[in-house]
């Protein structure tokens, strides 16, 4: 494999992810179940897939599976968080960190998702939007960036070295 492609391989999306919920609400039920999508849209064959949901102590998480042996590319695959109230579940609407990661990749994605803990019936049903209740975060912003300056710098030093070369060439003559 040449380097440009290897190149424009750390540039592509990973995996693509769609929840099932855009908030996990638990005012009016003390559990909740959010269903995650994702597909992997690389060549290769993604391996022991796991889900970490961290809730700060607010409220508890379960992840069925624990782990996916593998997803092959192209498929789609699946976890299921199951979100349960405890004592210590704020009455305030509150971030959980949710991380995916694999045996190849330490950080396949992660995002801020929000739960509603507010007492009384949902705010979305009474005609509010929720702007920005879901935050994909990047996974590996410092690889891209020196991909990119790779990508941009050694066509650039190619054609001044060529520039050199053709004019002490011509100097020569």
């Amino acid at each position: 494999m040449s380097v440009a492609p290897a190149v424009l391989l750390l540039l592509a999306e990973i995996i693509s992810v769609v929840p099932s919920l855009s908030m996990v609400r638990l005012s009016g039920s003390e559990q909740r179940t959010l269903d995650i999508m994702f597909r992997n849209l690389t060549a290769l064959e993604l391996s022991d897939i796991e889900l970490e949901v961290d809730t700060a102590g607010r409220c508890e998480a379960q992840v069925r599976p624990a782990r996916l042996a593998s997803c092959l590319p192209s498929d789609r695959c699946g976890f299921s968080i199951r979100f349960s109230a405890t004592d210590r579940t704020p009455r305030t609407r509150f971030p959980v960190m949710i991380r995916m990661r694999s045996r190849q990749h330490a950080d396949l994605r992660a995002f801020r998702m929000l739960v509603d803990a507010l007492p009384g019936p949902p705010q979305a049903e009474e005609g509010w939007i929720d702007v920005g209740v879901l935050r994909v975060e990047a996974g590996s912003g410092r690889g891209r960036m020196a991909a990119l300056a790779i990508l941009g710098l050694v066509p650039l030093l190619v054609l001044l070295g060529l520039g050199i070369y053709l004019k002490r060439r011509t100097r020569g003559s």
